[in-house]
């Protein structure tokens, strides 16, 4: 991870309480191009999927509640951390916070990798090699276990454990609770795509595509838009510069500028326009497009106006 700084071209580390600093949110990541990646494998005759088998006597490291067992004797690997230490010591405003150190952080993002796979032996031989080498402060498997407990204790844990009637067991991901840890996490809650886009025919990616547009059911369409500090909901009345409105679905699309040689992606509302007349608001029945940088007064604002009067359906 890095940061673009005019006065330097060097790159250098953030810790992690800095990434909710407002001022270091322009960072670059530099994220895998995986299809580069496969085309060249297939170019070259690799395997472009890797399949290896573990062997039936080996563990598949597999984190479980009943391998949380202290350790028996001082032989085990590594520094071993009190829960006291874990629990009682840790502060926000340490760099590595919700980990103990930088040595559990470290271990915890090795064996937690997706693409490698652990097992209980192969944890205690990386971790016995590293003490044997002179690493400081490394920490036992125990140790790494209860710092994970604790980090999820902090953000969730959205795989669930079920045990089936015939004893075997399953892991089930929560989709609501991991989106919700992206969106709770600094490095990918500005990369998250919040709104359908009208792509004009063009797909790349699955929020381009017509059905997350035009058909999702309106219990799963986007709920609100948040313009200059203002949240404005679908299906309530608010006040634009072109008069009143009651926005039914939000959506992105290029909308081309006079200023701007290129198309710029902008958040756009479809709804119903609404006049008003001396009996109250009346809507029309014809949807219609606005920008909405165009918004300017929510409906608790228009409540608010004690020279509004009630609402018609025409």
């Amino acid at each position: 991870m890095s940061t673009e700084d005019d006065d330097s071209s060097h790159d250098h580390e953030l810790e992690l309480p800095q990434l909710w600093d407002p001022s270091t949110r322009m960072f670059a990541l530099e994220e895998p191009n995986l299809y580069s990646e496969l085309i060249a494998a297939q170019n070259r005759g690799d395997a472009l999927f890797t399949c290896s088998l573990q062997p039936l006597a080996d563990e598949l490291g597999l984190d479980d509640d009943d391998m949380l067992d202290p350790p028996p004797d001082d032989n085990e690997f590594g520094l071993f951390l009190e829960e006291d230490c874990i629990n009682n010591q840790l502060c926000m405003d340490d760099s590595t916070y919700p980990w103990p150190s930088k040595a559990t952080f470290i271990t915890d993002l090795l064996f937690g990798s997706t693409r490698l796979q652990f097992s209980e032996a192969q944890k205690k031989a990386v971790l016995s090699w590293a003490r044997e080498m002179g690493a400081q402060n490394v920490p036992t498997l125990y140790a790494l276990r209860k710092a994970q407990d604790h980090v999820r204790s902090c953000i969730g844990n959205p795989t669930h454990k079920v045990t089936a009637s015939s004893s075997n067991i399953f892991y089930i991901n929560s989709i609501g609770s991991a989106i919700a840890m992206d969106y709770s996490n600094p490095l990918t809650r500005f990369c998250m795509q919040d709104y359908p886009e009208d792509g004009r025919g063009n797909m790349s990616q699955v929020h381009h595509g017509s059905k997350m547009l035009h058909e999702l059911p309106k219990e799963l369409l986007v709920p609100s838009v948040r313009v200059n500090g203002g949240i404005y909901f679908r299906n309530e009345l608010l006040q634009s510069t072109t008069g009143f409105f009651i926005p039914t679905c939000f959506f992105q699309a290029n909308i081309p500028s006079c200023d701007a040689e290129q198309a710029s992606l902008q958040v756009l509302a479809l709804g119903h326009p609404v006049v008003q007349t001396e009996a109250g608001f009346a809507v029309d029945p014809e949807h219609i497009i606005l920008e909405v940088s165009s918004f300017q007064r929510t409906y608790i604002d228009l409540q608010a106006d004690v020279h509004l009067c009630g609402f018609t359906c025409r």
